[in-house]
């Protein structure tokens, strides 16, 4: 009985510890997509489609190759993915900045005449704010 009382003592700790490595800090990014594959409809640039799921995903992507790239670069448990989709300069373009712990979009627009359809993915942690700058 002593014994079984020792090891019992003796094996506790071992069981406590947690082998699993913590996971990395979801860090807001630009997803990489092949270009072309992405939908283009104009849409509003301040209001971008916000996609949380692999279902909600395969709505707003129809292109299956597309949607999949974004999927393996993706975690739903703790991202949301913004899809911006907007016509303008072939010049156009939209950068992300984290300030203050929100993203921040800016629009740079092109300087020249020619009318493009432009469209741009990333992904922010969950709980992050976003908004476009003035």
């Amino acid at each position: 009985m002593i014994l079984s009382v020792a090891m019992l003592l003796m094996t506790a700790p071992i069981l406590l510890v947690d082998d699993t490595e913590p996971a990395p800090d979801v860090k807001p990014r630009e997803l990489k997509v092949q270009k072309g594959t992405l939908p283009t409809a104009d849409g509003k640039l301040s209001d971008p489609k916000k996609i949380t799921s692999k279902e909600d995903l395969a709505k707003a992507v129809p292109d299956a190759d597309a949607a999949a790239a974004i999927a393996k670069q993706v975690d739903f448990k703790k991202e949301v993915v913004l899809l911006f989709a907007w016509s303008g300069s072939g010049g156009d373009r939209l950068t992300m900045a984290e300030e203050k712990g929100a993203a921040v979009f800016t629009l740079k627009r092109g300087l020249t005449r020619d009318l493009r359809r432009h469209a741009k993915v990333f992904a922010l942690p969950k709980a992050m704010k976003f908004s476009m700058a003035k």
